[in-house]
């Protein structure tokens, strides 16, 4: 969906889940964590976006971890993520002093980066050009109180991507 990996699964019972873990491959043997362990809401339905902007991985699968820790897995989904435009990834998480995201475009496209709190509140918005290729951009949260925020990247006036991250 709009040049980018989206997850979408419905739990059966949440009681059963303490958290999951999105997993990838490039050839649905060798798997690795896409990010840390994210944690069961009350609600039965569940999203997650991100994008690999290195490589196209095309296998994906979601470990689901018990709360006695005992793991399953989700069927393994196979996508094309080759003809991408645009891809996004957090360069770390938890983050300290600075929020880095590695953004890769096929061309170059004014984007703006929004930083929100859990609450919902706008922490940081600004405009900026992303050149074609590989950019690395920051953005200071040394200011920022511990916790988890949002950051949202949104391109000609539409969200594209949004991930969490936890300021330490």
């Amino acid at each position: 969906v709009h040049n980018r990996a989206e997850l979408r699964w419905k739990l059966a019972n949440v009681a059963d889940v303490s958290y999951f873990v999105v997993q990838k491959s490039r050839d649905s043997k060798d798997w690795e964590n896409v990010e840390g362990q994210i944690p069961v809401e009350a609600s039965i339905v569940h999203e997650y976006t991100f994008a690999d902007i290195t490589e196209a991985y095309t296998y994906y699968r979601l470990q689901s971890v018990s709360i006695d820790q005992r793991s399953s897995w989700s069927p393994i989904e196979q996508i094309n993520c080759k003809d991408a435009a645009y891809a996004f990834r957090l360069l770390e998480n938890p983050v300290h002093n600075s929020l880095r995201i590695g953004i890769h475009s096929q061309s170059t496209m004014p984007t703006k980066i929004i930083i929100y709190d859990m609450l919902g509140r706008t922490m940081l918005s600004q405009d900026l050009n992303i050149g074609t290729g590989s950019n690395d951009v920051q953005y200071p949260v040394s200011g920022f109180a511990k916790g988890s925020y949002q950051v949202q990247v949104v391109f000609r006036n539409e969200p594209v991507w949004q991930s969490r991250f936890v300021v330490n």
